[in-house]
């Protein structure tokens, strides 16, 4: 088991391994949706790194991974932990068939929003007094936003902040007149700030040109290039498109691509790097050096972004910038130079732990 170590390490995101039992880690967290989820994500890692993993001397390596939360005790000394969320998600490992997760009813109230679950029923685990309603996580639900995550409910109406919508209203009154606008809205967590810049979509119904894209950092993805950029792009070209099939993938980027002013032949390369897309085996490869292929795909990410503005005015909302990885911040620096005579209101949520300099 030793081995497995580097895997689950490379999977963490950030999170923290606590403890070991057997062999294999546990998560030990407090009752966050936030550590969690990085919990769930990390088993699917683990489960996708392991179907890929190749051993000479030894068949595939299934995995069975229960996640439970709740209070523990650890002990300082060798950060060893007990208690009965240890209990309960050993014994939901137990009932896990290979190479799924098996969570408990608590961690899917948190979740719920966040993954598809598949509903398992009620178990009598050894050791517990009750049954546990428990159930299987089948995958990563697609979300354009950790606003509309938390809001799946419809919405109270919004009072109590007239000036601040009057001053959306007023920058999103310029952006048409061609007069590119960037407003950034600051402050701690909860206090309504994606509420807020959502008020601008009142505005949009009364153009049938308008057009609205959000872009969503991640506190898991921090590191991960352009990710916002790329996850809106992969749900914009290909949909619920299986990843696998790359053919498949490849001659829809194709197709978008064709609808855009980018030059194909430069464009396709670069925009399957990005998206993770294999090229056929007839592709030749991509001759540039890295800091090449960065400069080029932040270009052509900019033109698509203006290409937008000349069909119709639009709106651009990043979410949650002080989570975006340093090619994201760059390519918005560079969005910023360029969209000054665009027809586009950008709008940027933030907390104040964002440390990024925006151009004047």
């Amino acid at each position: 088991m030793t081995m497995l170590y580097p895997i689950v390490l490379e999977t963490e995101e950030n999170g923290a391994v606590s403890a070991y039992v057997p062999g294999l880690p546990v998560y030990v967290a407090a009752d966050s949706h936030v550590k969690a989820e990085r919990a769930i994500r990390a088993g699917l890692d683990i489960i996708a790194r392991l179907a890929t993993l190749e051993l000479s001397d030894a068949p595939h390596i299934a995995v069975r991974i229960g996640i439970a939360s709740g209070l523990v005790v650890v002990q300082p000394d060798n950060r060893s932990a007990a208690g009965d969320t240890m209990v309960i998600a050993s014994r939901l490992q137990g009932i896990a068939e290979p190479d799924t997760i098996v969570v408990s009813s608590r961690v899917h109230r948190l979740l719920q929003i966040r993954f598809d679950c598949l509903d398992r029923g009620e178990h009598l685990l050894k050791g517990i007094a009750k049954p546990m309603h428990v159930w299987r996580v089948t995958g990563v639900r697609r979300l354009t936003s950790r606003f509309q995550a938390a809001h799946m409910a419809p919405l109270t109406a919004f009072v109590g902040r007239e000036a601040e919508v009057a001053t959306l209203r007023e920058h999103w009154r310029q952006a048409l007149a061609g007069r590119g606008q960037v407003l950034t809205i600051g402050g701690e967590a909860g206090i309504g700030k994606s509420r807020l810049a959502r008020t601008v979509l009142d505005e949009l119904h009364d153009d049938a040109t308008a057009w609205f894209t959000e872009l969503q950092c991640s506190p898991f993805h921090t590191q991960s290039a352009l990710y916002p950029v790329a996850e809106q792009l992969r749900l914009r070209i290909f949909g619920n498109q299986p990843q696998s099939d790359d053919a498949l993938r490849w001659a829809a980027l194709q197709d978008f691509l064709r609808s855009t002013s980018l030059p194909l032949d430069a464009a396709l390369p670069l925009f399957a790097q990005l998206l993770s897309v294999a090229p056929p085996s007839t592709e030749p490869m991509l001759g540039m050096t890295p800091e090449r292929v960065r400069l080029m795909t932040r270009q052509l990410l900019v033109q698509l972004m203006i290409d937008q503005a000349r069909a119709g005015p639009g709106v651009i909302l990043v979410e949650d910038l002080h989570w975006a990885d340093p090619s994201t911040l760059d390519l918005i620096d560079h969005f910023i130079e360029r969209m000054r005579d665009a027809r586009i209101l950008l709008l940027l949520t933030h907390r104040p732990t964002l440390d990024h300099a925006l151009p004047a």
